[in-house]
């Protein structure tokens, strides 16, 4: 029975390895302003590897096998888009997918200027850590608000401690604050 573990995990190990070689290789894709016009210098990445695009918004990337999304760095003067209030600079590499796209729409704002908000270690462990913390939320939204330039915000550290269970409520206090935030933890944003 020992053995018969022994050669199941092999065998296993063996395949995950292979999977990740498959998704090694090139792919392309583009980077576009909602009018579908390209957008030209826009820098690309998998984490391991850099590209940039061309006049036309076209780009193609050689992906290392240990990476798993392709990210663009968003230019001056435009957006991404937000998935509640953490932007979408990213999009996950499939196997069975060659080709990446990404849409940015045009900053109604002077992104010049910016306001930043950085909070740390909101270590919310209850639902009452986080209704405090959603009052910190609103007022970096009243603030941001007041201030009528472009706003964006890091959390880091540990957001909700050893409580993983609170991270999807996490995100909605964030969310209602309205400002693009990168929050980080183990899950997938």
């Amino acid at each position: 029975m020992k053995q018969l573990k022994r050669v199941l995990r092999l065998t296993f190990a063996l395949l995950a390895g292979s999977l990740s070689v498959a998704l090694a290789g090139e792919v392309s894709g583009s980077v576009r302003s909602v009018d579908g016009s390209g957008v030209g210098g826009v820098v690309v990445t998998d984490g391991y590897n850099f590209a940039q695009t061309d006049a036309q918004g076209c780009f193609t990337i050689e992906v290392d096998r240990r990476a798993r999304q392709i990210y663009i760095s968003t230019p001056s003067g435009y957006l991404v888009e937000n998935k509640g209030s953490r932007p979408q600079f990213f999009l996950p590499i499939e196997e069975s997918t060659k080709s990446y796209d990404f849409t940015l729409t045009p900053n109604p704002l002077n992104d010049e200027r910016h306001t930043f908000f950085a909070t740390a270690d909101v270590q919310a462990t209850s639902k009452d850590d986080l209704a405090r913390y959603a009052t910190i939320a609103e007022d970096m939204r009243q603030l941001s608000e007041s201030l009528g330039v472009d706003t964006f915000s890091v959390d880091c550290g540990d957001i909700v401690g050893d409580s993983p269970w609170l991270y999807p409520l996490y995100l909605e206090v964030a969310d209602k604050a309205g400002i693009p935030c990168g929050a980080y933890s183990a899950t997938t944003i």
